[in-house]
């Protein structure tokens, strides 16, 4: 799945690294800020799959990997 810039996405939930549920509290900034996780895709970096994006509470770069995010409403073209 790819992103463009305006489209509205929300970031998956942080699991453990065999999917299973964290042993400790989790450090990402999402989880820090106790987000929705529904961020405004706002451009791309100079590097290839690193997304400026703001959330509720700021901006930040997210590199986007194939499954860690939806896409809940794509930008007009």
């Amino acid at each position: 799945m790819s992103v463009k810039v305006g489209d509205l996405v929300r970031m998956d939930d942080c699991y453990a690294i065999d999917g299973g549920s964290l042993l400790f509290p989790c450090g990402c900034p999402l989880c820090a800020n106790k987000s929705s996780r529904i961020g405004l895709v706002l451009q791309e970096t100079e590097y290839k799959d690193n997304w400026s994006m703001l959330f509720d509470f700021g901006e930040i770069v997210f590199h986007l990997g194939n499954n860690d995010f939806d896409v809940i409403s794509g930008s007009a073209d």
